[in-house]
């Protein structure tokens, strides 16, 4: 039988590298606060041959990660993740293998959670572990046993909505998600549910290769490892789906479905932030019934104010509202005599967070930027910064109240 030896502590992530080239594997053994373990090429090769498939996955002693390398064909280290995935069914599954050379979708099928380039540096690693000490994989005990499971409602599906288009919706969803993403990187979700208009991937500088309109369209996407091979990944460690360049995307998408999805990507995802169309279409509300948290947006001005007291309204007659709601002020300044107060009596409900007009808000959108990149602390960061922090205190919310506490 063959054995592999952790180095490290034994509170560590446990990561096994199989048939990695020797330049990957150097970086990766370089990296700290992980037991890391090799088998080369040609170790590998002989002890499957002497022992058979099966039983060298087997014999594997509980790997929190393990990375299928790049010394393989790629059939053959496609048919090993699947195995893996059977016989190990805690392990996250890595495989190091150029994009050009392998299917995302048949690596997604084998049971493969992340793909990285066989010439990634020690920083690119070492930023794919970060995300799976965000993940179920730093609770997962012996022979991949959970430690301690997380309360199943422990993700945040986060809706923002707007009673018309130009009040900011897709700017504050945008730039929340993107904060998000900050402190929990690669966990965090983007969905641009503005089927026919929406516009998210140009206010990221996206070049999409999978869209909300595949997932429509493909029967096997609600599969969580088919779903992933359809975001993209944003350089603030943000993953997004965009929306489809054709509208007819509508005609295959159903309320029901937009609530598989969301729930699916929050199995997944810590945060799921959803930007909705103009109006209140069956899926927005679809959307807001299956949310943690409900974003409000209006902008400083009599018209929409009034116009987001019957949305919602009538979110509240036609489905479930999530308990926390939170109204947010956009582009606030005193003109012709209306300010927060006029709206909150307007609204008939207190304004939550109050963002302030700021230049660099449509400078980012020229620039497929992120606005709250453009002016670190500024005024408009600083109001995201505080709408970030309610979230938080829902979910500080919700484990109290798994543990049992009072938080009345």
């Amino acid at each position: 039988m063959h054995a592999h030896h952790f180095k490290g502590r034994t509170d560590m992530t446990r990561v096994l590298m199989l048939a990695t080239n020797p330049t990957f594997t150097r970086h990766a053994m370089s990296l700290g606060d992980h037991r890391v373990a090799t088998i080369e090429a040609e170790e590998l090769d002989r002890v499957i041959a002497l022992g058979g498939l099966a039983a060298f996955v087997g014999g594997l002693s509980a790997p929190d990660v393990v990375m299928v390398g790049d010394l393989l064909p790629v059939g053959e280290a496609l048919t090993l993740a699947e195995a893996i995935r059977r016989e190990v069914p805690g392990a996250h599954v890595v495989l190091v293998s150029d994009p050009d050379r392998v299917s995302m979708v048949e690596a997604m099928r084998a049971g493969v959670r992340d793909v990285i380039p066989s010439s990634a540096s020690a920083h690119d690693i070492e930023s794919l572990w970060a995300r799976f000490e965000g993940s179920n994989v730093r609770s997962i005990g012996v022979h991949g046993v959970p430690a301690e499971a997380a309360p199943e409602d422990s993700s945040r599906i986060i809706v923002v909505t707007g009673p018309r288009g130009g009040v900011g919706r897709s700017t504050v969803a945008v730039n929340l998600a993107v904060a998000l993403a900050a402190e929990a990187p690669r966990d965090t979700v983007l969905v641009d549910l503005d089927l026919q208009f929406g516009d998210v991937g140009l206010m990221l500088d996206l070049d999409p290769l999978g869209t909300i309109g595949d997932v429509f369209e493909v029967r096997s996407s609600m599969d969580s490892l088919v779903l992933k091979t359809f975001l993209t990944a944003h350089a603030g460690g943000l993953w997004v789906l965009c929306s489809s360049p054709t509208p007819t995307v509508v005609d295959r998408a159903t309320p029901e479905a937009v609530s598989r999805l969301l729930q699916r990507l929050a199995a997944e995802f810590r945060y799921v932030v959803v930007d909705t169309g103009a109006r209140l279409d069956p899926f927005t509300v679809a959307a807001v019934g299956v949310a943690t948290d409900h974003v409000a947006v209006t902008s400083m001005d009599v018209s929409s104010a009034r116009a987001l007291r019957r949305q919602l309204a009538m979110l509240s007659s036609v489905g479930d509202v999530p308990e926390s709601r939170h109204v947010v002020l956009n582009r606030a300044e005193r003109t012709h005599g209306v300010g927060p107060r006029e709206i909150e009596s307007l609204l008939g409900i207190p304004v939550d967070v109050v963002v302030p007009s700021a230049a660099e808000v449509p400078a980012a959108a020229n620039f497929g930027t992120p606005a709250v990149w453009r002016k670190r602390g500024g005024p408009f960061g600083k109001a995201i910064a505080h709408l970030v922090q309610r979230i938080h205190e829902g979910e500080l919310s919700v484990v109290a109240k798994h543990r049992g506490v009072d938080v009345a």
